[in-house]
Parts: structure tokens; C-alpha cells; sequence
């Protein structure tokens, strides 16, 4: 009898560890997409950027070309 006493809460220890693992694994997986997730849109907002910094230079070389063409008028 005093062996039950051992054997059934290490048991009961051992199947509630194994599910705090399977939910620890999920959240990492969970946290792992995240991060994907956020590096993708990163990148994304990163090229937006990019472009847009490409189309002020071109708008800004406009500029100074049309307020030269105008002063040599």
C-alpha cells in the first residue's frame, strides 16, 4: 500500500508535466509565428519605405529643377 502512495502522485506529476510541456511547446510555436509574423511585416514597411524615401528624392530633384528653371527666366 505505501508503494501507492509513491507511485500514484509521481504519476499524476508526470502526466500534468507532459501537458504544461504540449502548452509550453504551443506558446513557443505560437510566439515563434508571432515573430515571423511581425519580421515579415518589418520588411514590408521596410521596402514602403524605402520607395517612398525614392519618391521624395525624385520630387525633391523636381523641385529644385523647376525653382532653377524659374529663376533663370
Amino acid at each position: 500500500m505505501k508503494l501507492g502512495y509513491l507511485i500514484i502522485p509521481a504519476l499524476l506529476f508526470l502526466s500534468t508535466g507532459c501537458g504544461t510541456m504540449e502548452r509550453m511547446n504551443h506558446l513557443v510555436n505560437q510566439s515563434t509565428e508571432a515573430i515571423h509574423c511581425n519580421r515579415m511585416a518589418v520588411e514590408k514597411s521596410t521596402e514602403t519605405i524605402r520607395k517612398n524615401a525614392g519618391h521624395i528624392d525624385g520630387s525633391n530633384r523636381a523641385l529644385k529643377e523647376n525653382h532653377e528653371a524659374l529663376q533663370n527666366m
